[in-house]
């Protein structure tokens, strides 16, 4: 069965022609890949052709902007001598990535109280206990003044009170539940219970 098979390709394969040559390129096509001899210079990436003519406008827009270079003045991070050298020579290549920004002045609660259904956001912004107390008074209507101590339970039903540190360890998209507890006629106690 096996040399039937095997007497069947062959008649498939075109006469004069070995069947190895027919599964590989010609040796000009392949490409051979060596070892670099030289291993202390480091090795030099690609860069584009310095035809502007093949270039879009769009393209050239994008590298050469000038509005790129004056963000990059107002606080990317870069350097200015960057952007001369940038200006200065004849390729064009791509403005360096930006690190992303992480808002680490701000927090974003999700927060309701046990009568409400849906959640309303709280941005604490410091994310100080002055910060938290703003974010409770835009929602819910509490002067911040008013309140006078601001309370965290835990879901083991620990309870502390809230300082500057522990609302920096709340994470963003955190949530809870708002307790209001009237003190006086005018001060009250808040109380965040994890959810």
């Amino acid at each position: 069965m096996a040399s039937e098979e095997k007497g069947g390709e062959a008649s498939v394969t075109f006469p004069g022609r070995k069947k190895l040559d027919e599964m590989f390129h010609l040796p000009c096509d392949r490409s051979e890949f060596y070892s670099m001899s030289d291993l202390l210079k480091p090795p030099v990436l690609f860069t584009p052709s310095d035809d502007v003519e093949k270039m879009t406008s769009m393209d050239l827009a994008f590298y050469t902007s000038p509005s790129s270079i004056t963000d990059d003045q107002n606080g990317s991070g870069l350097d200015r001598r960057d952007t001369d050298s940038r200006e200065s020579s004849s390729t064009f290549t791509p403005p360096p990535k930006r690190m992303k920004k992480f808002p680490g002045d701000r927090v974003l609660l999700y927060a309701r109280q046990e009568s409400e259904d849906t959640f309303q956001p709280l941005h604490i912004h410091p994310p100080t206990l002055a910060g938290l107390a703003k974010g409770i008074e835009s929602k819910y209507k509490l002067s911040a003044s008013n309140i006078r101590n601001i309370y965290k339970k835990s879901k083991k039903g620990i309870t502390v009170q809230i300082d500057d540190d522990i609302v920096k360890h709340y994470c963003n998209e955190d949530v809870c539940i708002i307790e209001v507890t009237k003190v006086d006629e005018e001060l009250c106690d808040v109380t965040l219970v994890d959810a």
